[in-house]
């Protein structure tokens, strides 16, 4: 689990292709290199991913093909900064919201613009996920916990305060970049939660009439 605060911003310093994908070998600062431990998860622009290895300041992990076609790692090169975030400690607060680290979609950055030293960003997202926004509510953008200004049909505006487009690559973003999208688990528990209920009864009431 994750709160989508961004940690640090960290460099891929080195890829390379493997059999089931690439390698990723990220610069992180000294605090996230020194915690961290083999085995432990790290949010890698909103993809939970697990450290297989660490020397010389780097981090190495292993991507399979199909999390880099479902995802904008996929198109990260090597220099290319990316958001970087430890998983939740149960005593920590929780200052974003719960992300579980499982992109579900791309969205494409339709418009950014640029008042004062804050950003507004339109994104373009799948029909399929509008369900799960709103306006005020939360959604992950390349693991950063951002907030929902308003959604004209499928495009969806953040305004983005300075502090993150500083401390997070949003400052880096481009019209036309993929961002990677998770929406709020809790909104899918409780769609689930009443179609699971309508299905039971719909069942129930299909055996009585038999």
């Amino acid at each position: 689990m994750f709160t989508g605060i961004v940690e640090d911003i960290g460099i891929v310093k080195k890829i390379n292709s493997t059999k089931t994908g690439r390698e990723f070998f990220i610069l992180s600062n000294d605090i996230i290199f020194s915690e961290i431990k083999t085995g432990d998860s790290l949010s890698i622009n909103g993809v939970c991913l697990t450290l297989v290895e660490k020397y010389d300041k780097l981090l190495r992990f292993q991507i399979v093909t199909e999390t880099l076609r479902c995802t904008n790692l996929g198109e990260v090169k090597e220099n290319s900064y990316v958001n970087l975030e430890r998983a939740l400690k149960i005593s920590d607060r929780i200052d974003g919201h719960i992300l579980q680290g499982h992109v579900e979609n791309v969205g494409y950055l339709q418009e950014i613009e640029q008042i004062g030293d804050s950003l507004i960003i339109n994104i373009k997202l799948e029909s399929k996920l509008l369900k799960y926004c709103i306006v005020k509510g939360s959604i992950g953008i390349n693991g950063i916990s951002l907030t929902i200004a308003k959604i004209m049909k499928n495009v969806i505006s953040i305004a983005i305060i300075p502090h993150t487009k500083n401390k997070t690559t949003i400052g880096k973003l481009k019209k036309g970049d993929t961002l990677n999208i998770e929406t709020d688990i809790l909104s899918k528990y409780i769609e689930n939660f009443f179609n699971f209920n309508n299905n039971k009864y719909k069942n129930i009431y299909e055996g009585l009439k038999k």
